[in-house]
């Protein structure tokens, strides 16, 4: 008989970060995995980053790569708006695309996470989930936060703050604060 031993993992992280990228430590902590999840408050000084039409929030490895996520605000100007995409190894689209176009100097309360059969994103308490069924391998990569302008704050990772959508749930984890 198999026996399934599940930790939930909770890393808190604080900081400001202007037209910085931060890179956090290639960690199983940060993986994507069922009830995967993550959430930061974050404040635009423009909706395109410093590498093009796009400011990324949060992103662990290439796009495109199987275990891969991105949580980024594009000035796209036919669908503005707050997405995030997981790869399972079939690529990252469909992506969860929540409708709300970033503007500029304001703040935004994100959360976002797969659940293992839907990647989820709650922007200021509203939850958008697109199907994503498959397998999350791990990916050796370094997590990046925070390649934008502008302010992000209060990261958190694993259960607790995020879980499954709920950004009401309560606080738990390793906080750590740290200015760029």
């Amino acid at each position: 008989m198999k026996s399934l031993l599940c930790v939930a993992v909770s890393v808190v992280f604080s900081w400001v970060a202007v037209a910085a990228r931060t890179e956090l430590p290639d960690d199983p902590a940060y993986d994507l995995r069922p009830g995967f999840s993550f959430a930061c408050r974050v404040r635009f000084d423009r909706t395109e980053g410093p590498r093009g039409g796009w400011a990324t929030v949060v992103q662990k490895g290439n796009p495109a790569l199987p275990g891969s996520y991105w949580l980024r605000a594009s000035r796209s100007p036919e669908k503005p708006s707050i997405d995030f995409f997981v790869n399972l190894g079939h690529g990252p689209e469909p992506r969860v695309h929540s409708g709300v176009k970033p503007v500029a100097g304001r703040w935004y309360d994100l959360a976002a996470g797969w659940d293992g059969t839907n990647a989820w994103l709650s922007v200021d308490g509203k939850v958008t989930r697109t199907r994503r069924t498959g397998t999350a391998e791990p990916l050796a990569a370094s997590p990046v936060v925070g390649d934008l302008e502008g302010e992000v704050a209060d990261v958190w990772f694993g259960a607790g703050r995020a879980g499954n959508g709920d950004v009401g749930a309560g606080r738990a984890g390793n906080e750590v604060s740290r200015r760029s």
